[in-house]
């Protein structure tokens, strides 16, 4: 049984109760990929994850540790509303996690609830919850006397480097390949460059990580739109044909201020020049609004040639997009073994996923793929256009399509940058 603080016992008698059911999807997924790590993962998981809530909690809020999650209790109703910290905790933790290689699989799911006296404990019974031992500590609070308690000690909190992440990043360009017509149709946009401290070789949004992630998002978005634009109007100047793909993360446009920025910079093209333009929306989880998903495709509409989803790894409903206009659907390729390539589990979940597109009408994208066996294990599974080091070098030019055979990628590695 729970010894919860008076507070919380009074409320859950006798008053309604809020709380925030935090779960960790797709772990299992994790532990089976991440082997004799996955002890000191898990403990990663959860540690950083707690510490990350209660940063975020009001006083009198109570944390609870459940199997497969935890359980924020709202000890009030005041702003803002309990549903509103819910999904933005959601969007924090996601975006905590997101670069982390070892995590590529796992998103956290937050569901707001709301429970009549009697309710919820019936309902922690069933989900195996105990109280986070920092909940049974006095958070720092002001007394009548106006004077502060002396805050608990709190466990170290992850080095966060303060240094800009993206001062040394530069852009490239990856082919994209249709293994129908066997031909590399698009440039794939992203940014790389190493860590600012260690040194440590970073691509695509694992650049944006530390306090100032959303930030880091937008400018990253802007940087590599900033370079595809002078890499159009130089193809154009070529006569040459071209197609790119680039990122914009989903809060770049949720953001007034990001979104202004960004399509400012879309607006010096050309509408003929936009063309040239599809755009792979990142960041989309499992507990993204999907007034948001909506806002963000109907937003891209006029700036170019269309958009797709890159969604997480193992995330399949594509339920929030039946209202928009969306003719791709991607996932980043699992880690995987060089030699036997995909899992079957892995296999197994991205036949599962081309199924549903092709259910929705939708055709699909795998990025990241860097080995031979993953690659036929990809074409074998039904998806339709495939980017990674296996289909060719990143190069710090765009090109026009180009044929491109299966038995020609079998030695092509990227010596300029590996990772």
């Amino acid at each position: 049984m729970i010894d919860f603080p008076p507070h919380i016992a009074e409320r859950m008698r006798h008053g309604d109760i809020e709380i925030c059911q935090i779960q960790f999807i797709n772990i299992e997924l994790v532990r089976r990929q991440s082997g004799e790590r996955w002890g000191a993962l898990k403990a990663k998981v959860f540690d950083i994850g707690a510490f990350f809530i209660e940063k975020r909690l009001h006083k009198d809020d109570i944390i609870l540790r459940c199997k497969d999650g935890y359980i924020v209790i709202f000890a009030d109703a005041l702003p803002p509303p309990p549903a509103l910290r819910a999904e933005a905790l959601s969007l924090e933790m996601n975006e905590f996690f997101v670069g982390e290689e070892a995590f590529r699989a796992l998103s956290i799911k937050c569901n707001h609830l709301k429970f009549q006296p009697g309710e919820l404990a019936v309902f922690l019974a069933g989900q195996n919850a105990t109280l986070n031992e920092s909940a049974r500590m006095p958070r720092a609070a002001s007394d009548d006397s106006g004077e502060t308690a002396a805050p608990p000690i709190e466990p170290k909190k992850p080095d966060l480097v303060e240094s800009d992440p993206l001062s040394d990043a530069e852009i490239v360009f990856e082919p994209v390949w249709d293994p129908r017509l066997e031909t590399a149709t698009t440039n794939m946009v992203l940014a790389r460059g190493p860590h600012p401290q260690t040194g440590h070789k970073l691509r695509g949004r694992q650049l944006c990580f530390g306090d100032n992630r959303r930030r880091h998002n937008a400018r990253y978005d802007c940087l590599v739109l900033n370079r595809t634009i002078e890499e159009i109007q130089s193809m154009r100047e070529a006569r040459q044909p071209a197609a790119f793909s680039v990122p914009i993360h989903i809060q770049t446009i949720c953001r007034r201020e990001s979104r202004m920025e960004y399509f400012n910079l879309i607006r010096a093209l050309s509408e003929p020049l936009r063309r040239y333009l599809f755009f792979y929306i990142d960041g989309i989880l499992a507990g993204t609004p999907i007034s948001q998903i909506e806002d963000a495709f109907r937003s891209l509409r006029p700036f170019g040639a269309g958009a797709m989803a890159m969604l997480e790894f193992g995330h399949t409903d594509l339920s929030p997009f039946n209202n928009v206009e969306m003719r791709l659907v991607g996932w980043p390729c699992p880690a995987h073994e060089p030699v036997s390539g995909l899992s079957p589990v892995q296999i197994k979940d991205i036949r599962h996923f081309t199924g549903i597109a092709k259910q929705k009408k939708r055709r699909t994208f795998m990025a990241q793929v860097s080995s031979p066996r993953a690659l036929d294990q990809c074409v074998e599974a039904g998806i339709d256009f495939i980017a990674g080091t296996i289909i060719g070098a990143s190069q710090t030019y765009a090109s026009p399509p180009y044929a491109l055979r299966r038995s020609e990628m079998a030695n092509v590695t990227d010596d300029i940058f590996e990772v």
